[in-house]
C-alpha cells in the first residue's frame, strides 16, 4: 500500500523523498511550485518523480488545467454531502470544469 505524506511544513517534501511513495498537500496557492521542488528533490535522490494527489482543490478550470503537466497526477475536491441536491448540483458544476 502506497504510503502519501502531506503537510506544509518546511521539511515535508524532505520527508516525502525520503518516507513516502507520493505527496497529498492542501491545495494552496503554492502547491504547483512545491511540486516541481518535490520532484527536483526526488530525481536528487535518484527516485523519480513521486506522484501528487492535490487535495481540497478549488472548484475553478483555470486552477485543474493548471495542474495539467506540472507533476500533479491526481486531484481531489471537497464535495457538500448534506443534501442531495446541493450535492447533485456541485457535481453539475465539475463537469464543465473537468473538460
Amino acid at each position: 500500500m502506497p504510503i502519501l505524506i502531506g503537510g506544509e511544513g518546511v521539511r515535508v517534501l524532505h520527508r516525502v523523498v525520503e518516507y513516502g511513495d507520493g505527496c497529498i498537500p492542501n491545495w494552496e496557492s503554492g502547491t504547483i511550485e512545491r511540486v516541481v521542488e518535490l520532484n527536483r528533490l526526488s530525481n536528487e535522490a535518484l527516485r523519480g518523480p513521486l506522484p501528487t494527489t492535490a487535495y481540497s482543490v478549488p472548484h475553478e478550470r483555470d486552477i485543474v488545467r493548471a495542474r495539467i503537466g506540472s507533476g500533479v497526477e491526481r486531484i481531489v475536491f471537497n464535495i457538500p454531502s448534506n443534501d442531495r441536491t446541493e450535492t447533485l448540483a456541485a457535481l453539475n458544476r465539475l463537469g464543465p470544469i473537468m473538460t
